[in-house]
């Protein structure tokens, strides 16, 4: 009875160091990312906002898994003023796996979420097949992501717009009403297009 109880003892604090040293490796490959990322393939892109991007957030190639988030570096004026677009301002190092096709002429990065309140991700929109591959030291152009903020200045915009033609429907003003209407609505469709992406899902946060 002695001898089994000191080998369940052994075996009980065996399991805790086992459980033990793969948590310990697990928050280890949280905290300093994929050890194997020295095969991975990096790509730079550059952006003019990567709110809610940190190290190691996911990248996917159109909408798969393709890697993660190596590096953020925030660039210099002169950098900045080097690029084809000075507005972007940071440039994130992206290790894509080796699987990943090679990149065309076109692709591009842009920044989304699954869900509003998922974790945002990389994702990398392929060019077209016909299209040159992209040289080594290429750097893919960001899309700025659209917020909530500039969503919603965009709709007050659209209101006020709306109450203006609404307010000279009267009188000798109420003929251009329908002149008015047609570039009004296609103000209000652009803006209901930018917030199609973001509300995307939404009835799962309802």
């Amino acid at each position: 009875m002695i001898l089994s109880s000191n080998r369940s003892e052994w075996l009980i604090t065996l399991v805790v160091i086992i459980c033990s040293l793969i948590l310990l490796g697990a928050l280890g490959v949280a905290i300093g990312g994929n050890p194997f990322r020295s095969n991975s393939r990096i790509i730079t892109a550059v952006f003019p906002d990567v709110t809610g991007i940190r190290v190691n957030s996911p990248v996917k190639y159109a909408g798969a898994i393709a890697g993660e988030v190596a590096s953020i570096r925030m660039l210099t004026p002169s950098e900045r003023a080097a690029l084809s677009n000075p507005a972007h301002s940071v440039e994130i190092s992206l290790a894509l796996n080796p699987r990943v096709p090679e990149l065309t002429e076109g692709a591009f990065a842009s920044l989304a979420a699954d869900t509003i309140l998922a974790d945002k991700f990389v994702l990398i929109t392929p060019g077209s097949a016909t299209s040159a591959p992209l040289a080594p030291d290429a750097v893919l152009n960001g899309v700025a992501p659209t917020t909530f903020d500039a969503l919603s200045a965009e709709v007050v915009t659209s209101l006020v717009s709306l109450r203006g033609v609404i307010s000279g429907f009267s009188g000798a003003g109420a003929g251009n009403i329908f002149q008015d209407l047609p570039g009004l609505m296609e103000q209000i469709g652009a803006t209901l297009t930018q917030a199609q992406g973001l509300l995307k899902n939404a009835d799962q946060l309802v």
